[in-house]
């Protein structure tokens, strides 16, 4: 149970009312049996005895309203104990959703580290299992120990007798638990595939795409692919288990009728009352029946504690140094404080020395002994082919990747050495697949609820979407700059186009006030007139600070103070616009190409 602990143990304070009331909603449902197979036998003795009426009705007001109070203990234990449960798992999902945000960015895009995200989401569904299991086996617990003492209050010799009949079924319940761990481990990879394919199928981003190609017949096709053999796996597994089933009732009947065969004796001879005959008869049946059930709850949760293995591995991970940490600023090295200083007075200069790297798992360098600087209040272009890097040197200037070798230094200092809060706060990025999230236009732009958003606030969303002329854009839609972004949370939500998008992603560039804005072909989407109209308005807000551009269409880019052509991985030509196309090189081939096909055009 070593995975159930350590994953209760997240819980913190939550973890003691959580078995407090586990404890509690067991022992009131283990007691109402105890109390159905007491209060029998004492109102048959007095039915076959002394034929009391008061003390008759007594003992049936005692059934009574002592299994009132029982179902009402029971049930106000149950809501309790639902309620704490249903607590751990949202406190759980909410730890593991802070975990995967604080794993390193190269492995949130891992293959291993997805498919290991997505066993420990689906392994916190087992806790609201763990939860019946819980309760199941503390009420069979309590009821077994009660049995037990009245099984003994007879004769002792008959619990050792009632033991081993029941170690009978210990084979076959664990034969069970190995057949449902090589199910779940048969059937774990078509259940990721099936559900895989079903959720293309009714995400509507893909729905154009599912329609103009046939999607839909081919991921539907492909999840029935997965069900048959998900069905097959299952069918094998209902059928064997079936049977082990069967076996082990068989064995607990078996153990009622050696009981009635005693306790039917010792009636004839006269040597037990018919009272105390009820009492053991049904004492001794609960006690089989409890005690295969604990057998298999017992199987059911190491079957649970094999699932949440999944959670624990993946809280295990390592994360990025420092991501949460609460940095004291007065601790930092006094080189890196004051680099920071500096930043943030919007003097950022950038030096790239000797970097390599390559994409984990790979071999081939992206970038190879490159080396350029930018320093304070300049605008740079980055330009090259596809694959050239470009975007790679972007994530880890972003510190998304480490690099092999080669450092990156920010008004002289490794930018590794700057905690990340403290480093992510001078930083403003727009990538080319950059995402707007689902909640206030306001909030996206800020990063701020808006029950907290000051005058100050929007006032600076105001002038970031007005630079980026979206102020009009927002003001129309219902709730102003308040409007919520797509309608996947709120039915109202605005629907940008694609070009609005990429300006309200720029204005968030804008709003997070970074001493280094880095663009990095955010407006893809965007023809090239109104991409040059954007960069001439990011140039504009960016003079005299420190930024770069990526961008495939140099027409843009022409503007810029330098210019750094890559090719390879590697720095092959720097300048501004003028000096480069003095050259034969790649700059100008590209250059004359896109000029070409922009006048074929016309």
């Amino acid at each position: 149970m070593s995975n159930i602990r350590k994953s209760l143990s997240y819980l913190g304070k939550s973890t003691l009312p959580y078995y407090l009331w586990l404890f509690f909603s067991s022992l009131v449902s283990g007691l109402a049996p105890v109390l159905y197979v007491y209060m029998p036998k004492l109102i048959l003795d007095e039915l076959l005895g002394a034929k009391r009426p008061l003390i008759l009705w007594q003992y049936v007001a005692v059934l009574a309203l002592g299994a009132l109070l029982l179902n009402l203990l029971r049930h106000f234990a149950n809501m309790r104990f639902d309620a704490y449960s249903f607590q751990a798992l949202y406190v759980l999902t909410e730890k593991l959703t802070e975990k995967a945000t604080a794993i390193p960015y190269h492995e949130s895009e891992s293959k291993q580290t997805l498919d290991l995200k997505e066993r420990a989401t689906r392994s916190l569904g087992h806790l609201w299992l763990l939860k019946d299991v819980m309760m199941t086996s503390g009420s069979a617990l309590v009821t077994l120990m009660t049995s037990a003492v009245l099984i003994l209050s007879w004769k002792w010799w008959l619990l050792p007798l009632l033991l081993g009949l029941n170690l009978l079924t210990i084979p076959l319940l664990q034969r069970l638990r190995l057949l449902e761990v090589d199910n779940n481990e048969r059937s774990m990879p078509e259940t990721r595939a099936f559900v895989y394919f079903i959720e293309i199928s009714r995400d509507f981003r893909y729905a154009k795409d599912l329609r103009l190609y046939n999607g839909v017949e081919l991921m539907l096709t492909r999840a029935k692919a997965s069900m048959d053999k998900i069905l097959a796996v299952n069918h094998e597994y209902y059928t064997k288990s079936g049977a082990l089933n069967g076996l082990t009732m068989v064995l607990v009947e078996l153990q009622s009728m050696v009981v009635f065969l005693i306790l039917g004796t010792a009636l004839m001879i006269q040597s037990i009352t018919v009272g105390n005959f009820v009492l053991i008869y049904n004492a001794a049946r609960q006690f089989g029946q409890v005690l295969s059930v604990l057998f298999e709850q017992i199987r059911q949760i190491m079957t649970i504690d094999l699932e949440l293995a999944s959670f624990i591995k993946f809280m295990s991970l390592p994360e990025i140094e420092d991501f949460n940490a609460e940095n004291d600023h007065e601790e930092i090295d006094p080189t890196v404080r004051q680099a920071i200083a500096l930043a943030r007075s919007g003097q950022v200069s950038l030096e790239v020395r000797q970097l390599s790297f390559a994409y984990p798992e790979q071999d081939a360098l992206i970038l190879d002994d490159l080396s350029l600087s930018i320093p304070s209040g300049e605008t740079v272009a980055l330009v090259g082919r596809n694959g050239a890097g470009k975007t790679t040197l972007v994530k880890l200037i972003c510190r998304l990747y480490q690099p092999r070798s080669g450092q990156i230094l920010l008004n002289g200092v490794d930018i590794a050495q700057i905690p990340l809060p403290e480093y992510y706060q001078l930083l403003s990025v727009t990538f080319q697949d950059f995402q707007l999230m689902p909640v206030l236009l306001s909030e996206n732009l800020c990063g701020k609820l808006q029950s907290v958003q000051t005058e100050d606030d929007l006032e600076h969303i105001r002038q970031a979407l007005r630079d980026t002329e979206m102020l009009s854009w927002a003001e129309e839609q219902k709730d102003g700059i308040h409007v919520p972004i797509t309608r996947l949370l709120d039915e109202e939500g605005a629907i940008p186009s694609g070009g609005q998008e990429q300006k309200l992603a720029i204005a968030r560039n804008i709003c997070h006030n970074g001493a280094l804005m880095i663009l990095d072909e955010p407006t893809s989407a965007l023809d090239p007139r109104n991409e040059e109209q954007v960069f001439g308005m990011m140039l504009r807000l960016t003079r005299g600070s420190s930024s770069m551009f990526v961008s495939h269409r140099l027409s843009s880019t022409r503007y810029a103070d330098r210019i750094f052509v890559l090719d390879g991985g590697k720095l092959i030509q720097e300048g501004n616009h003028s000096q480069l196309m003095a050259e034969d090189g790649l700059y100008r081939t590209m250059y004359l190409a896109q000029a070409s096909q922009y006048q074929d055009n016309q």
